[in-house]
This record gives C-alpha cells, sequence and structure tokens, in this order.
C-alpha cells in the first residue's frame, strides 16, 4: 500500500465544500462543519514544507480562520508535529484507523433479533434524522453542509438503517473506492443503545461491502470512544496507524 493511500480513501468519503491541492496535501474548507472537512490533510514530504506551510496559511486566512491540520503517523512528512508543535499548535482528537477484511466482519457480527435492516443509496429523511441528532453542527447551514455535501462522495455510497418496531434505531454508511471501503457515520439512537443495534448495520455494511467486491474495511474511531472500539474489536478491526488534529492554541 503507497503510503498516505488510506487516508485519502477517509478523505475521498468525506468530501469538502472546498478542496485546494500543495501536491499531495489537500486544503479543504466546509464552513467549519466537523473538523476533517475543515483541515489540511498533508500527505507526503514531497517539495518544501515550509512552503507548503504558507500556502496553508494564505487558505484559510482567505476564510478568516486558523489553520487545522491532520497529522496522520502514516502519511505526513517527518517533523511535521514537531515543527507545528514549535509554532503553537496543539495536538487534539487522537484518533485510530482501523481494519479489517469485510468477510471476517460478516462472520464476527449479526443482526439481533427483532431489528429489520435496509440498504439504500441515498440518505433518507430518517436515516438523516438518526445522524444528525447527535451531530453539533445540526443548525439550518450545518444541516445543509452535512446532507449535500459531506454525505455525497463522488465514490458509490451504501446507506444502511436498522429499524426497531418500525423506526430508525441505528444507521450507517459505506463508502466504497476499488477493493477498499470506509465504514463511516456510524450512530445509533441513545435510548436504544446496548441492544445490538450497532453490530447489525455493521454486519449489513460488510455485507453490502463484499457485494460491492470490497475485501478491506477501513474506519477511524477516536481514541476516547470506548464502547465503538469495544464493538469494531469484536468485529475484527485491528489499528493500522493513528493521527491527530493540530490548532493553534491561541
Amino acid at each position: 500500500m503507497v503510503e498516505g493511500e488510506v487516508d485519502e480513501l477517509l478523505a475521498d468519503a468525506w468530501p469538502a465544500v472546498e478542496t485546494e491541492l500543495v501536491g499531495r496535501w489537500r486544503m479543504r474548507w466546509s464552513g467549519g462543519v466537523t473538523r476533517r472537512a475543515n483541515s489540511v490533510l498533508a500527505v507526503d514530504g514531497a517539495g518544501a514544507i515550509e512552503e507548503r506551510i504558507a500556502r496553508v496559511d494564505a487558505f484559510y486566512a482567505a476564510h478568516n480562520v486558523p489553520p487545522r491540520y491532520l497529522v496522520s503517523s502514516a502519511a505526513a512528512p517527518p517533523g511535521l508535529s514537531a515543527l507545528l508543535s514549535r509554532r503553537g499548535y496543539r495536538s487534539i482528537a487522537p484518533t485510530f484507523v482501523q481494519c479489517a477484511p469485510a468477510a471476517t466482519v460478516v462472520e464476527l457480527t449479526s443482526v439481533p433479533a427483532g431489528l429489520r435492516v435496509e440498504s439504500a443509496s441515498s440518505a433518507s429523511d430518517e436515516w438523516f434524522s438518526v445522524f444528525a441528532s447527535t451531530e453539533r453542527y445540526a443548525t439550518g447551514f450545518g444541516l445543509r453542509i452535512l446532507r449535500d455535501v459531506l454525505l455525497a462522495p463522488a465514490l458509490p455510497a451504501t446507506f444502511v438503517s436498522v429499524r426497531r418496531a418500525g423506526h430508525v434505531v441505528g444507521v450507517g454508511q459505506l463508502v466504497v473506492e476499488g477493493t477498499r471501503a470506509s465504514v463511516q457515520c456510524m450512530t445509533t439512537r441513545p435510548d436504544t443503545r446496548g441492544g445490538g443495534v450497532a453490530r447489525g448495520v455493521l454486519h449489513r455494511l460488510a455485507c453490502e461491502g463484499l457485494a460491492a467486491g470490497v475485501s478491506e474495511l477501513w474506519l477511524a474511531v477516536m481514541v476516547d470512544n470506548e464502547p465503538a472500539r469495544r464493538l469494531y474489536a469484536r468485529a475484527g478491526f485491528t489499528t493500522s496507524h493513528e493521527y491527530s488534529y493540530y490548532e493553534p492554541t491561541a
């Protein structure tokens, strides 16, 4: 695997409103809606880093916000973390990037009794309502960005819903790129957690991946999200690498 390919897969699965390239560095802006879509994905060290940082500064200055960097242990130029720290940046939101064979996830997960699972090529109103209910960007502007841009990648996507007693109680999205796919947007309604809803969503996502010729499933999970990490570990996911965001302290 070429360094940075998985981080680029995750970026492709969550497209920004505006993206500008400097080599393989992606400067992304989406009106502040989600960290990933408003950060620089710094992939590879080709070219002068100082010159690229100057381009980054100019890009975000044009949007009247400070830069934010997504620094991956698998893809970022050597020394970038130390350089940003010297410039007054701090590391936040440490995140694991994990992988599992799609066939393994199918084998190790299941849909519990009493749940009905559905798949679609777009987000229904019920799907979006469950997903957006846990997002801190649930304003009119934020909701439009989420639905019309971030959840609408150019790559093939599948939206999975789990119903209990007729109501959607859990959702997830699969975004396919070749033989790999990104699992994202895993959300369970708070009043139904602990009943296997997320396991059922993950099972269907993995089944959809296999049907589309996917061999590897990838996802990003925050280090402090212990319930999600336990779910993914039981489903066969292991950590490939990690990333965190670097933001100015002032």
